[in-house]
C-alpha cells in the first residue's frame, strides 16, 4: 500500500482546527471562571455577614470595591485592600489596608477555592494605622489562608496589631500562637498547601481558636489582649515573622461571637471557598 504524506492544504486545514480548539478551550475556560467569581459575589452580596453586630472590618476578594480595579492582574502588584463592612467605609476609604513602600503583595486570580486570593512573601504586607471602630479588648476574628511555604521550624504571623502594643496571631507547623505583651500558644498542626478556616476568640479569660471546625476548639492559657489598635497583615507589626502564602478573607468583630452566630460566618465562609469545615449549617 503506497503511503501518502499530507499536503500543504492538509496541513493547514489541521492547524486552523487546531487553533480554533484552543480559542474554544480558552474561552470556555474564561467563560467557567467569570460564573465561578459571579456566583461568589452574588453569595458574598447575600450574606448576613453585615448584620451581625459588632462588625468593624471585612476585607472580601470578590466585590467589586476591594481592590484598585487595575490591581486585578494575575500576578501582579496590588496597592491596597479596602474594608468592605459598610457603604461608608468604602466611599470614604475608611480601615484601607495599603502596602508598605518597599514590600510587595500580589494578586492571584485563582487562589484558594478558585477564586481571587492575595500571595504574601517575604516581607510583603498591608498595614492599617487605627481602625475607625477605635480598639478593643474583645475580638472575634475569622480568615481563610493557606500557608505555601515549609514552615520549617518557624512560626508564620498573618495578622497584628499596627503600634507599639502587639496583638499577633501566629502559625507554625504544630502550634497557633497568640502573642498580646506574653505570649501562649495551642497545640494544632498546619499543612503546607492545606486551605483553613479560621476562627480565633480573643478575650483576657482564655483565646480560643477553630481550625476547619465550628465546635472542637483549642484553648490557650488565660492573658492580658492588648486588641487591635490598628492592623498588619502578612507579617507582624515590626515586619518580621512574615507569612508565606495566600489569604482570601479577613473578618473582624470587637466581640465575642455567639456560638450560633460563629457557626454562621465559619458555614458562610466554608461554603464560599469550598474548603470542609466540620459542623457547617449553610
Amino acid at each position: 500500500m503506497t503511503k501518502r504524506a499530507f499536503s500543504l492544504i492538509e496541513l493547514a486545514v489541521v492547524l486552523v482546527v487546531i487553533g480554533i480548539l484552543t480559542v474554544a478551550i480558552t474561552k470556555g475556560s474564561s467563560l467557567i471562571y467569570s460564573a465561578r467569581t459571579s456566583s461568589a459575589k452574588s453569595f458574598t452580596a447575600s450574606s448576613k455577614i453585615h448584620e451581625i453586630d459588632g462588625l468593624v472590618a471585612w476585607y472580601d476578594n470578590v466585590l467589586p470595591d476591594n481592590f484598585d480595579s487595575a490591581d486585578k492582574v494575575d500576578n501582579e502588584p496590588v496597592a491596597y485592600w479596602q474594608d468592605v463592612s459598610s457603604q461608608y467605609n468604602i466611599s470614604e476609604g475608611s480601615n484601607r489596608l495599603t502596602r508598605t513602600q518597599s514590600s510587595e503583595v500580589v494578586y492571584r486570580t485563582s487562589g484558594i477555592g478558585n477564586l481571587p486570593s492575595l500571595q504574601f512573601t517575604s516581607s510583603g504586607n498591608f498595614t492599617l494605622a487605627s481602625l475607625a471602630a477605635g480598639n478593643s479588648n474583645l475580638s472575634s476574628v475569622f480568615v481563610v489562608l493557606s500557608p505555601t511555604f515549609s514552615f520549617g521550624g518557624s512560626t508564620m504571623t498573618f495578622l497584628d496589631s499596627f503600634d507599639t502594643s502587639d496583638n499577633a496571631l501566629s502559625m507554625s507547623a504544630t502550634k497557633f500562637s497568640i502573642e498580646s505583651g506574653s505570649s501562649q500558644s495551642a497545640n494544632q498542626n498546619f499543612t503546607v498547601g492545606e486551605e483553613y478556616v479560621l476562627g480565633v476568640n480573643l478575650k483576657g479569660g482564655g483565646s480560643e481558636i477553630f481550625v476547619n471546625d465550628v465546635d472542637s476548639v483549642a484553648s490557650v492559657a488565660s492573658m492580658a489582649i492588648n486588641g487591635f489598635s490598628g492592623l498588619t497583615l502578612g507579617t507582624d507589626r515590626g515586619g518580621a515573622d512574615n507569612f508565606t502564602g495566600l489569604i482570601s478573607e479577613v473578618i473582624i468583630f470587637d466581640r465575642i461571637l455567639t456560638e450560633s452566630e460563629r457557626r454562621y460566618v465559619m458555614s458562610y465562609l466554608s461554603k464560599k471557598y469550598k474548603i470542609r469545615v466540620e459542623g457547617s449549617s449553610i
